[in-house]
Protein backbone atom coordinates (compact mmCIF):
# COMPACT_ATOMS: atom_id res chain seq x y z
CA UNK A 1 0.00 0.00 0.00
CA UNK A 2 1.64 3.48 0.86
CA UNK A 3 1.56 4.02 4.45
CA UNK A 4 3.74 7.50 3.42
CA UNK A 5 2.54 9.99 0.60
CA UNK A 6 5.07 12.33 -0.65
CA UNK A 7 4.72 15.89 -2.18
CA UNK A 8 7.77 17.22 -3.27
CA UNK A 9 10.17 17.00 -0.31
CA UNK A 10 7.15 16.92 1.97
CA UNK A 11 6.60 13.51 3.63
CA UNK A 12 3.23 12.71 5.46
CA UNK A 13 2.19 9.10 6.55
CA UNK A 14 -1.42 8.37 4.92
CA UNK A 15 -2.43 7.41 8.67
CA UNK A 16 -1.78 10.94 10.10
CA UNK A 17 -3.09 12.82 6.22
CA UNK A 18 -6.60 10.76 5.90
CA UNK A 19 -7.51 9.70 9.53
CA UNK A 20 -6.72 13.66 11.06
CA UNK A 21 -6.55 15.79 8.51
CA UNK A 22 -8.62 15.23 5.64
CA UNK A 23 -11.58 13.84 7.89
CA UNK A 24 -11.56 16.28 10.16
CA UNK A 25 -11.39 19.06 7.65
CA UNK A 26 -14.39 17.34 5.50
CA UNK A 27 -16.47 16.49 8.82
CA UNK A 28 -15.93 20.03 9.51
CA UNK A 29 -17.36 21.49 6.49
CA UNK A 30 -20.45 19.05 5.92
CA UNK A 31 -21.43 19.78 9.81
CA UNK A 32 -20.81 23.94 9.41
CA UNK A 33 -22.85 23.52 5.85
CA UNK A 34 -25.67 21.21 7.58
CA UNK A 35 -26.00 23.60 10.76
CA UNK A 36 -26.37 26.91 9.08
CA UNK A 37 -28.64 24.77 6.10
CA UNK A 38 -30.98 23.84 9.10
CA UNK A 39 -30.56 26.45 11.98
CA UNK A 40 -30.71 29.04 9.46
CA UNK A 41 -30.91 32.56 11.34
CA UNK A 42 -30.15 30.47 14.56
CA UNK A 43 -26.84 29.73 13.92
CA UNK A 44 -24.23 31.16 15.26
CA UNK A 45 -20.60 30.36 14.68
CA UNK A 46 -18.86 30.47 17.77
CA UNK A 47 -21.82 28.07 18.99
CA UNK A 48 -21.14 25.16 16.22
CA UNK A 49 -17.34 26.18 16.75
CA UNK A 50 -17.55 25.17 20.43
CA UNK A 51 -19.67 21.93 19.56
CA UNK A 52 -17.18 20.73 16.77
CA UNK A 53 -14.15 21.40 18.49
CA UNK A 54 -15.77 19.97 21.84
CA UNK A 55 -16.69 16.91 19.87
CA UNK A 56 -13.65 16.25 18.33
CA UNK A 57 -11.27 16.46 21.36
CA UNK A 58 -13.43 14.21 22.97
CA UNK A 59 -13.76 11.75 20.18
CA UNK A 60 -9.85 11.84 19.81
CA UNK A 61 -9.82 10.99 23.91
CA UNK A 62 -12.22 8.26 23.74
CA UNK A 63 -10.64 6.61 20.57
CA UNK A 64 -7.16 6.44 22.76
CA UNK A 65 -8.50 4.93 25.65
CA UNK A 66 -10.66 2.64 24.17
CA UNK A 67 -8.17 1.19 21.90
CA UNK A 68 -5.74 1.51 25.10
CA UNK A 69 -8.67 -0.80 27.36
CA UNK A 70 -8.95 -3.16 24.45
CA UNK A 71 -5.84 -3.45 23.07
CA UNK A 72 -3.71 -3.33 26.79
CA UNK A 73 -1.69 -6.55 26.20
CA UNK A 74 -0.32 -5.21 23.04
CA UNK A 75 0.88 -1.70 25.02
CA UNK A 76 2.73 -3.77 27.79
CA UNK A 77 4.40 -5.88 24.73
CA UNK A 78 5.43 -2.87 23.04
CA UNK A 79 6.23 -0.87 25.68
CA UNK A 80 3.61 1.69 24.58
CA UNK A 81 1.93 4.48 27.21
CA UNK A 82 -1.83 5.54 26.47
CA UNK A 83 -0.26 8.84 26.24
CA UNK A 84 2.28 8.00 23.28
CA UNK A 85 1.63 10.60 20.52
CA UNK A 86 2.00 8.15 17.59
CA UNK A 87 -0.81 8.80 14.83
CA UNK A 88 -2.05 5.14 15.52
CA UNK A 89 -3.89 3.33 17.87
CA UNK A 90 -7.43 4.56 17.84
CA UNK A 91 -11.07 2.97 17.70
CA UNK A 92 -13.50 5.18 15.77
CA UNK A 93 -16.63 3.42 16.47
CA UNK A 94 -16.22 3.88 20.32
CA UNK A 95 -15.28 7.44 19.53
CA UNK A 96 -18.14 8.37 17.55
CA UNK A 97 -20.84 6.72 19.87
CA UNK A 98 -19.69 7.30 23.08
CA UNK A 99 -19.15 10.89 22.64
CA UNK A 100 -22.70 11.54 22.50
CA UNK A 101 -23.12 12.38 26.48
CA UNK A 102 -20.68 15.06 25.30
CA UNK A 103 -22.36 16.77 22.45
CA UNK A 104 -25.23 16.55 24.16
CA UNK A 105 -24.18 18.51 26.68
CA UNK A 106 -22.74 21.20 25.20
CA UNK A 107 -25.76 21.61 22.46
CA UNK A 108 -27.69 22.35 25.90
CA UNK A 109 -25.06 24.54 27.12
CA UNK A 110 -25.10 26.83 24.04
CA UNK A 111 -28.76 26.63 23.11
CA UNK A 112 -29.18 23.79 20.66
CA UNK A 113 -31.14 21.38 20.05
CA UNK A 114 -28.98 18.01 21.06
CA UNK A 115 -31.36 15.77 18.99
CA UNK A 116 -30.60 18.29 15.89
CA UNK A 117 -26.76 18.40 16.49
CA UNK A 118 -26.70 15.01 16.99
CA UNK A 119 -28.45 14.83 13.53
CA UNK A 120 -25.57 17.09 11.71
CA UNK A 121 -22.32 15.76 13.57
CA UNK A 122 -23.36 12.08 12.94
CA UNK A 123 -23.85 13.00 9.44
CA UNK A 124 -20.64 14.40 9.26
CA UNK A 125 -19.08 11.85 11.04
CA UNK A 126 -19.90 9.64 8.41
CA UNK A 127 -17.41 11.33 6.30
CA UNK A 128 -14.70 11.06 8.37
CA UNK A 129 -15.20 7.50 8.53
CA UNK A 130 -15.14 7.35 4.94
CA UNK A 131 -12.00 9.22 4.66
CA UNK A 132 -10.23 7.60 7.51
CA UNK A 133 -10.79 4.37 6.56
CA UNK A 134 -9.10 5.08 2.93
CA UNK A 135 -6.30 6.25 5.55
CA UNK A 136 -6.37 2.50 7.40
CA UNK A 137 -6.32 1.09 3.44
CA UNK A 138 -3.13 2.65 2.94
CA UNK A 139 -1.56 2.26 5.97
CA UNK A 140 -2.11 -1.20 5.30
CA UNK A 141 -3.76 -1.87 9.26
CA UNK A 142 -6.94 -2.69 10.92
CA UNK A 143 -6.76 -5.72 7.96
CA UNK A 144 -9.15 -8.56 7.63
CA UNK A 145 -9.28 -11.54 7.34
CA UNK A 146 -8.22 -14.11 4.56
CA UNK A 147 -10.45 -14.45 1.89
CA UNK A 148 -10.77 -16.10 -1.39
CA UNK A 149 -12.84 -13.98 -3.25
CA UNK A 150 -11.62 -11.90 -6.25
CA UNK A 151 -11.38 -8.52 -4.44
CA UNK A 152 -9.04 -10.00 -1.30
CA UNK A 153 -6.31 -7.80 -0.84
CA UNK A 154 -2.54 -9.15 -0.51
CA UNK A 155 -0.56 -6.16 1.59
CA UNK A 156 3.01 -5.95 1.35
CA UNK A 157 4.55 -8.11 3.35
CA UNK A 158 1.93 -11.11 3.38
CA UNK A 159 1.24 -13.76 0.73
CA UNK A 160 -2.54 -14.33 1.99
CA UNK A 161 -5.29 -12.28 0.46
CA UNK A 162 -7.60 -10.81 3.12
CA UNK A 163 -11.02 -9.07 3.06
CA UNK A 164 -10.06 -5.27 2.38
CA UNK A 165 -12.58 -4.57 5.84
CA UNK A 166 -11.28 -0.80 5.71
CA UNK A 167 -13.11 -0.13 2.11
CA UNK A 168 -16.18 -1.59 3.29
CA UNK A 169 -16.60 0.27 6.41
CA UNK A 170 -15.02 3.30 3.89
CA UNK A 171 -18.01 2.36 1.88
CA UNK A 172 -20.30 2.31 4.68
CA UNK A 173 -18.98 6.29 5.59
CA UNK A 174 -19.99 7.72 2.18
CA UNK A 175 -23.47 5.89 0.94
CA UNK A 176 -24.54 6.64 4.84
CA UNK A 177 -23.53 10.44 4.56
CA UNK A 178 -25.13 10.83 0.91
CA UNK A 179 -28.90 9.42 2.61
CA UNK A 180 -28.15 11.39 5.55
CA UNK A 181 -27.34 14.60 3.90
CA UNK A 182 -30.92 14.10 1.66
CA UNK A 183 -32.84 13.34 4.32
CA UNK A 184 -31.89 16.20 6.37
CA UNK A 185 -32.22 18.86 3.49
CA UNK A 186 -35.86 17.07 2.95
CA UNK A 187 -36.47 17.64 6.72
CA UNK A 188 -39.43 15.37 6.50
CA UNK A 189 -37.83 13.16 9.60
CA UNK A 190 -38.31 14.26 13.29
CA UNK A 191 -35.23 15.66 14.76
CA UNK A 192 -32.95 12.76 16.16
CA UNK A 193 -34.55 10.38 13.62
CA UNK A 194 -30.64 10.38 11.20
CA UNK A 195 -29.12 9.67 14.62
CA UNK A 196 -31.28 6.90 15.86
CA UNK A 197 -30.19 5.91 11.98
CA UNK A 198 -26.95 6.06 12.21
CA UNK A 199 -26.23 4.94 15.47
CA UNK A 200 -28.22 1.38 14.91
CA UNK A 201 -26.64 0.86 11.14
CA UNK A 202 -23.54 1.82 12.18
CA UNK A 203 -23.34 -0.78 15.24
CA UNK A 204 -24.89 -3.64 12.93
CA UNK A 205 -21.45 -3.05 10.21
CA UNK A 206 -18.90 -2.80 13.34
CA UNK A 207 -20.71 -6.24 14.27
CA UNK A 208 -20.16 -7.51 10.60
CA UNK A 209 -16.76 -6.44 10.44
CA UNK A 210 -15.94 -8.12 14.06
CA UNK A 211 -16.15 -11.08 12.15
CA UNK A 212 -14.40 -9.92 9.16
CA UNK A 213 -11.10 -8.49 10.92
CA UNK A 214 -8.32 -9.87 11.88
CA UNK A 215 -7.58 -9.60 15.65
CA UNK A 216 -3.99 -8.36 16.43
CA UNK A 217 -1.75 -9.94 18.50
CA UNK A 218 -2.35 -9.05 22.55
CA UNK A 219 -6.08 -7.87 22.25
CA UNK A 220 -8.38 -8.41 24.73
CA UNK A 221 -11.64 -9.10 22.96
CA UNK A 222 -14.60 -11.71 23.89
CA UNK A 223 -16.84 -13.52 21.99
CA UNK A 224 -19.49 -10.81 24.08
CA UNK A 225 -17.70 -7.87 22.34
CA UNK A 226 -20.36 -8.21 18.81
CA UNK A 227 -23.34 -8.08 20.85
CA UNK A 228 -22.31 -4.89 22.58
CA UNK A 229 -22.08 -2.99 19.51
CA UNK A 230 -25.55 -4.26 18.73
CA UNK A 231 -27.19 -3.69 21.61
CA UNK A 232 -26.21 -0.09 21.71
CA UNK A 233 -27.51 0.09 18.30
CA UNK A 234 -31.30 -1.54 19.38
CA UNK A 235 -30.81 0.69 22.81
CA UNK A 236 -30.73 3.32 20.97
CA UNK A 237 -33.94 2.64 18.72
CA UNK A 238 -36.17 2.15 22.15
CA UNK A 239 -34.76 4.70 23.80
CA UNK A 240 -34.90 7.29 20.81
CA UNK A 241 -38.36 5.77 19.76
CA UNK A 242 -40.28 7.65 22.59
CA UNK A 243 -38.28 10.80 22.42
CA UNK A 244 -39.21 11.11 18.49
CA UNK A 245 -42.55 10.94 19.00
CA UNK A 246 -42.82 14.32 20.50
CA UNK A 247 -39.65 15.62 19.14
CA UNK A 248 -40.23 18.73 17.00
CA UNK A 249 -39.22 18.55 13.14
CA UNK A 250 -36.84 20.76 11.50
Amino acid sequence: MHPEIQIGDFVIKSYVLFNFVLSTAVSFGVMLWLSYALFKEKAKLWKIAILMIGGFISAVVIARLSHYLIFYKMYDLLGLSVVNTTASGYILFTALILNIPVIWVLSKLVGYSPLAVLDIAKTGNCFSIFIAKIGCFLDGCCIGTPTNLPWGVTFPGTTVAVHPVQLYESAYGLIAGIIFIYLLKKQKLPQGAVFLIFASTYSLVRLVMFYLRATPIGASYTEAAPFVFLALGFGFIMWLTNRLKLSEKY
